[in-house]
């Protein structure tokens, strides 16, 4: 898996879900709050700056084709 740097466009707290987008994929990357490499709890905000691996997710996941892996939020 390719690791790559992107931004928060999409989080929703209560489902634990939401979208990152990076340059470096040709659309919006699913990722899912058990995905978060945090020592502790941990959130995302829309527009914050993370680093991620990429899966091309061929099952998919709502309209994703790709998955987030070892989210990492940059600070």
């Amino acid at each position: 898996m390719e690791t790559v740097t992107g931004e928060v466009v999409q989080w929703s707290g209560d489902e634990g879900w939401g979208a990152l987008r990076s340059s470096a994929v040709p659309s919006d990357v699913f990722v899912q709050f058990s995905d978060l490499e945090t020592a502790g709890w941990a959130t995302l905000s829309i527009g914050q700056r993370v680093e991620f691996q990429v899966e091309h997710y061929l099952r998919g996941q709502d309209e994703y084709i790709y998955r987030a892996h070892r989210i990492r939020i940059l600070r």
